[in-house]
């Protein structure tokens, strides 16, 4: 999803956009187009975003990272490590 898409549905669902957060999280597309979901969209990621904007972030996060992999639910975020172990699991297919 485009950050204006993003920011949609966060403001949606939470009544505001958090395009700060957004932005943040995706911060590496243009460097590393689509890998760069390895980066930050996993636990740790989002983990890193709370201790920089505030826990008021952690829903923005957590519902970005899970519309961009179509997760069903929070739970089926993964860790670095299960990307790592996994990565065709992920999208990741032909990449170490």
């Amino acid at each position: 999803m485009k950050t204006n898409e993003h920011c949609k549905k966060s403001l949606e669902l939470f009544n505001e956009e958090g395009k700060e957060y957004h932005k943040w999280i995706d911060s590496y597309a243009e460097k590393f187009g689509w890998s760069h979901r390895k980066i930050l969209h996993n636990k740790e990621g989002i983990e890193v975003g709370v201790m920089i904007f505030g826990e008021i972030a952690r829903k923005h996060l957590q519902q970005h990272v899970k519309d961009d992999y179509k997760f069903k639910d929070y739970e089926d975020i993964p860790s670095i490590a299960e990307i790592k172990n996994d990565p065709e699991s992920y999208g990741f297919i032909g990449e170490d």
